[in-house]
């Protein structure tokens, strides 16, 4: 005997096309999320490479600074040798090497923090990063500009939001046309005979067709108050 069944609701209300809905903004709002989470990994890659060419260009000139206070410093040995400067003004020279030397380790740990840091973004061990320098960076594409409520439209995190009031909101429907009533209409049919001479024969086919309006209710608890 074989059997099979099926079942059709009419959507008087509205309810499955809510329900259609529904599913369509929880998968929406899943992309539009995965799109943030990409913007957002983008966007920290790009501030990190950024901040690694800066410290770069900041120790370079660090470097250049102290070559030029190295020379400051003799000059004004050989000028406090011939009494054109005192000591006092020796020693500030000295100081300014020197405040520009203890900022080295400082820079290049720096670096070696930003490197690290840059590669667990791209998902490789931490070591040195390939770069080029800061001065040659260029933005090669056009940025386009509009009204802010337009580019405030194109952001992944504020269409995630639109997308889950919209769930809220269908959902909210989806709730509320449970308690209209539903027709349904449930189609039965099969065979009775499971030997293939017999399977076209008319008697052995049986089938039905059912029609139901069912109308929720609701029980309310009433409770004598004193």
């Amino acid at each position: 005997m074989f059997y099979g069944a099926t079942s059709w609701e009419a959507d008087i209300w509205g309810r499955l096309r809510s329900a259609r809905r529904v599913s369509l903004s929880l998968f929406l709002e899943s992309e539009a999320y995965k799109r943030a989470v990409q913007t957002r990994l983008i966007a920290n890659v790009a501030a990190s490479y950024y901040t690694l060419l800066a410290f770069d260009a900041k120790l370079q000139v660090t470097e250049k600074t102290i070559e030029y206070r190295n020379s400051d410093v003799e000059t004004m040995k050989l000028m406090k040798d011939n009494d054109l400067v005192t000591g006092a003004d020796l020693v500030q020279s000295q100081a300014n090497l020197f405040s520009a030397k203890v900022t080295i380790p400082e820079l290049k740990q720096s670096i070696y923090e930003t490197e690290n840091a840059l590669s667990v973004l791209l998902g490789r061990n931490p070591g040195p990063i390939v770069r080029s320098t800061l001065s040659e960076q260029e933005i090669s594409s056009n940025l386009k500009t509009g009204i802010p409520a337009q580019l405030l439209a194109n952001r992944p995190d504020v269409q995630e939001a639109e997308y889950q009031f919209r769930y809220g909101f269908e959902m909210t429907n989806v709730a509320r046309k449970y308690f209209y009533p539903s027709l349904t209409l449930t189609a039965t049919g099969g065979l009775t005979s499971t030997d293939v001479s017999k399977m076209f024969n008319a008697s052995s086919v049986f089938w039905n067709i059912v029609g139901g309006l069912t109308q929720p209710y609701l029980i309310r608890d009433k409770t004598d108050s004193d």
